[in-house]
Parts: structure tokens; sequence; C-alpha cells
């Protein structure tokens, strides 16, 4: 969510992540099966990336399908190449769980340009009056994330 976070390494059990006093400290074991601490680690924290990306994506999009009075049918994160979100026809959210990486502020445009598609799929002139009337610095915020989009990485 925009915050940078120092590695501190443990040497408690074995495949533990938690936040604890600004340091995302992560406990990996010795070299397993060929596979040495750091690759264990690199698993561990995007494991609970994916994890805390859900739960945040899942409050704001709570928090948005109220203000836009539309619901999604199902929300889900997934590790995509190239886009920040999705929308079916049938209502199912998808977001990058990258995109938790991001400041606020870039989270809450995502959430907001899949919701709009829930009442408008497509990018039509109708669609983006649409984000405007909710997010109107979205244009700011969708600049930031295509500028910035490829340094969101763990």
């Amino acid at each position: 969510m925009g915050r940078n976070y120092r590695l501190r390494p443990l040497s408690d059990a074995a495949g533990v992540v938690k936040l604890k006093s600004g340091y995302l400290c992560v406990s990996a074991s010795k070299k397993r099966g060929g596979v040495t601490r750091a690759c264990q680690a690199s698993v561990l924290i995007e494991d609970w990336c994916r994890q805390h990306a859900l739960e945040r994506l899942c409050e704001k999009t709570e928090r948005y399908s109220e203000l836009l009075g539309v619901q999604p049918v199902s929300i889900k994160v997934r590790d995509y190449k190239s886009r920040w979100g999705s929308c079916s026809v049938s209502g199912e959210i998808t977001y990058n769980w990258r995109i938790i990486i991001a400041p606020h502020g870039i989270v809450d445009y995502v959430v907001v340009h899949e919701l709009c598609h829930r009442l408008e799929h497509n990018h039509s002139p109708k669609f983006w009056g649409l984000l405007a009337k909710t997010m109107p610095d979205y244009a700011e915020r969708r600049e930031w994330l295509r500028l910035n989009g490829r340094v969101l990485v763990v």
C-alpha cells in the first residue's frame, strides 16, 4: 500500500512471514531440496503479499461498491503480466496482486475502474465519464500507474 518495509530474516520456525515494527520478518529454513533460503523467502513473501492483497482489495471493493451501487459476483487475485484488473461480463473482478504494492490512491483507482465496468463494460466515453464522476483525478492516477507500474515488484 505504498510503504516500503525493510526485510528482516528470522531464525524462528520456517515458513513464517509477519509485519512487525516496520519490518517484514521472514523465516526460511536452511537450504532445502536444493532451494536456497533466498528463494524460499521470495516465495514466502509473494504468498504473503497475495493473501494481504486479497484482503485489502476486498475491503476497498466493498467500500467503493456501496458508493457506486454495484456488487461484484466474486473477487480474486492473479498474477497478470500486463493488466492491473479485470471485470468479466458476469461481474467477476480479478485484480493483479502486485497492485497492492502501489500507494493507496492508485489501488483505489484500479478498484473504482473495475467497479465502473459493472455499469459500463467497455472503455467508451460514457465509461470514462462515470469514472470521472467518482474519481475526478483518475487521469493522474492512471498516468502514475503507466509510468511506475513496472517497479511494483517484490
